[in-house]
């Protein structure tokens, strides 16, 4: 990933060799799956930063 993380922010995770965005399948809401980006919720991750500085 390029830039910087901002904790809070929202973000879509692209796979840059096929160009699909990580989702949650709504389905199950169990299943993270390769999507062709459009925009809802479930393809946008939100990041938090924990004490020991990294992201999840």
């Amino acid at each position: 990933m390029s830039g910087s993380i901002k904790s809070g922010q929202r973000y879509k995770i692209t796979n840059e060799e096929n160009g699909l965005v990580l989702g949650i399948s709504g389905a199950n809401h169990r299943s993270i799956l390769g999507w062709d980006f459009h925009g809802a919720d479930n393809q946008q991750w939100i990041t938090e930063r924990q004490d020991d500085g990294q992201y999840y």
